[in-house]
């Protein structure tokens, strides 16, 4: 089946009992990771059975996915391992097998030209289906729903830490971050700024192209209204800033989060 939002997944998953409820208060500092570790690293309901041949020894590992319904310091959810299993993961592509969606992809990729005129017209279902990936342009949305403007805050969200010295600006020198902002952390944890958004999809539009891009960059957090993003310089999200660069001007970009499976 398919998931048009994060909502009916996470529904779905508790019906097949893939998910448990963490219903005490958790403090995303250090602690929250600490839970999902141990519950990514414990036997999946399905065991090895649901795993590859080639991934036997593992692929029986990744728990069930966590919904930590009390963060410490914000009063949003937080869904950690949704996709921390092959079955999990094949229950978001709507599929039973892995492979068979690699090979959609090598298709859409490398599509093989029809010569004759049956063979066009045996790969019209294909290329229709194709046609509809195209991302279709909405005046509305949910992450419309609720606007922050000038009270927007980072810190409002839960976003955790995961390793206790992970990105700690206080050990580089002050010109790596002039403008950064301390982060008002959880008691015990003063100091502590290796807070990372890890799974959104970072949204940036080529300006020569127009063509719109979103990868996966860590992104780390250091005050309300200041954020870094981590990106090498081959990724094409760091190569569309450069152009924005070339350009003299500021580069729009939207970060998304909770987005459909």
């Amino acid at each position: 089946m398919a998931f048009s939002d994060l909502q009916s997944f996470v529904a779905e998953l508790e019906r097949l009992d893939q998910l448990r409820r963490v219903k005490a208060e958790v403090d995303p500092i250090l602690v929250m990771a600490e839970i999902a570790d141990r519950m990514m690293k414990s036997p999946c309901p399905e065991g090895p059975a649901g795993a590859p041949a080639v991934d036997r020894t593992h692929g029986g590992l990744g728990g069930r996915a966590l919904l930590f319904e009390q963060v410490r310091g914000s009063s949003m959810p937080v869904l950690i391992n949704a996709f921390g299993s092959y079955a999990r993961i094949r229950l978001a592509l709507g599929c039973r097998d892995l492979d068979d969606v690699g090979d959609r992809l090598r298709r859409m990729i490398k599509p093989e030209m029809p010569g004759t005129f049956m063979e066009k017209l045996k790969k019209l279902p294909e290329l229709v289906r194709l046609a509809s990936f195209a991302p279709k342009p909405s005046k509305r949305g949910i992450c419309q729903e609720v606007v922050r403007t000038n009270d927007a805050d980072l810190l409002s969200l839960p976003i955790p830490q995961c390793w206790p010295s992970d990105g700690n600006p206080a050990s580089e020198p002050p010109e790596i971050h002039p403008q950064a902002e301390p982060i008002v952390e959880a008691e015990g944890a003063a100091g502590r700024t290796g807070r990372y958004i890890t799974l959104g999809g970072v949204i940036t539009q080529d300006p020569d192209s127009g063509v719109l891009n979103m990868g996966m960059y860590r992104v780390q957090v250091f005050g309300p209204k200041l954020a870094a993003v981590h990106w090498h310089v081959h990724h094409d999200g760091a190569r569309i800033y450069r152009r924005w660069a070339a350009r003299g001007e500021k580069m729009p970009m939207a970060i998304a989060l909770g987005g459909e499976p």
